[in-house]
């Protein structure tokens, strides 16, 4: 990440200024945080489920060739 360098005067109002700018900005980090927690698990539980129907396909068709190769 980048960081901006921004104009800061040095005043008790730019401070309280920075003060709930920088309250922000992490309260958004951790919103940001947990979305991609939550996204991350997301993918997991699709990649797991993805792997059972993969085995599961590949042992109907499995079964499918062994029926059509006695077959002929």
């Amino acid at each position: 990440m980048t960081a901006e360098k921004i104009d800061v005067h040095p005043t008790r109002l730019e401070l309280l200024r920075l003060k709930r700018r920088k309250a922000l900005a992490e309260g958004i980090a951790d919103i940001l945080q947990k979305d991609l927690e939550t996204l991350i698990i997301a993918l997991i539980e699709h990649a797991q489920r993805v792997h059972a129907i993969r085995t599961s396909l590949k042992e109907s068709l499995n079964a499918a060739y062994s029926l059509f190769v006695e077959s002929e």
